[in-house]
């Protein structure tokens, strides 16, 4: 194994520990810290692959798990509002039935 190689294993195995880490202090479920670590390595192992420089793989691994964070609590609210939606038209359209039953 090359010394580069090495180092990137190294650089992945921290960044893993160190994303479930923040993921979970935020308030993530175990389930939840794992699949934000595991997209959060996905994307260092890109950059890695890039030949980009990294002088912290610490701080680029809790900036990127912020920010995946962020999008999951933006998705989930998305979906729940998206949801809320739906049984609104639902409760509408039920309305309208009531409404075309009493014509």
């Amino acid at each position: 194994m090359s010394e580069h190689t090495e180092q990137n294993a190294i650089a992945l195995s921290a960044c893993r520990t160190t994303a479930v880490s923040e993921a979970r202090r935020r308030g993530l479920s175990a389930e939840d810290a794992e699949d934000v670590a595991q997209d959060v390595v996905i994307r260092l192992l890109g950059v890695l692959n890039r030949g980009a420089e990294i002088r912290s793989v610490k701080a680029w691994t809790i900036t990127a798990t912020r920010r995946l964070i962020i999008d999951l609590h933006r998705q989930q609210s998305s979906s729940r509002h998206g949801a809320g939606l739906l049984e609104s038209l639902d409760a509408l359209d039920d309305d309208w039935d009531d409404f075309r039953l009493c014509k």
